[in-house]
């Protein structure tokens, strides 16, 4: 049987724009982090954005410790080859076994916690305030608010803490305030989108010197 290749162009012509339009479909419906009750908004209160810290976070603690649980298994198998620590091969095979998996399962539970951590983080920027929340109970809850009468901002810098970091702009928000009630910055620690948390917090200045909050 013989394929038209023009009843292919028509099939992919047809096709393949249904199926990006369902996927768009599937995109819109998704909640976004603003759609949840993290916080709870006084009256007239909007939740302008939230984002967690960026992935990027997440995968170098991810890398740190898989690199660290096999550096500690090559070494302990390095020791025991080396010195003969044990001689008897099924001893040997038993207590290898043992440590390997006490590696294994330590990686695992950290790697969970550094998981739990990332994902229960969050930066808050509403029409009335900015907000640092950690709800992870195990890792300790953690609050901070800087309320919008209160927001006298003399400064913000965006910094990079390494080359790698100012290539994709993964950046540290450094809110600078003039007010004596509170001498050290508010800090968005490597926020997904530095650039929309600093231009957010510029359009909320801008409509507080113009009396529109």
């Amino acid at each position: 049987m013989k394929i038209n290749p023009a009843t292919t162009r028509a099939i992919l012509r047809e096709g393949i724009p249904s199926f990006l339009s369902v996927l768009r479909q599937k995109k819109e419906k998704r909640k976004r982090l603003e759609d949840y009750e993290i916080v709870k908004c006084a009256p007239g209160e909007k939740i302008l954005t939230v984002q967690r810290q960026h992935p990027i976070i997440l995968l170098t603690q991810i890398i740190s410790q898989t690199f660290l649980a096999l550096a500690f298994i090559a070494t302990t198998l390095f020791f025991l080859s080396y010195f003969h620590i044990l001689n008897v091969s099924f001893l040997n095979f038993t207590f290898v076994s043992y440590i390997i998996l006490a590696v294994i399962s330590s990686f695992l539970l950290f790697t969970t916690y550094s998981f739990f951590s990332w994902y229960y983080r969050f930066y808050i920027i509403t029409n009335k305030a900015i907000l640092h929340r950690h709800s992870f109970r195990i890792g300790g809850e953690f609050s901070e608010t800087v309320y919008a009468d209160k927001m006298h901002v003399q400064d913000i810098d965006r910094v990079a803490s390494n080359l790698l970091y100012d290539i994709f702009k993964i950046q540290d928000v450094y809110v600078q305030f003039q007010t004596l009630e509170r001498e050290r910055p508010f800090v968005f620690v490597t926020p997904e989108n530095a650039q929309e948390i600093d231009d957010l917090i510029q359009g909320l200045i801008v409509e507080s010197r113009n009396g529109k909050r």
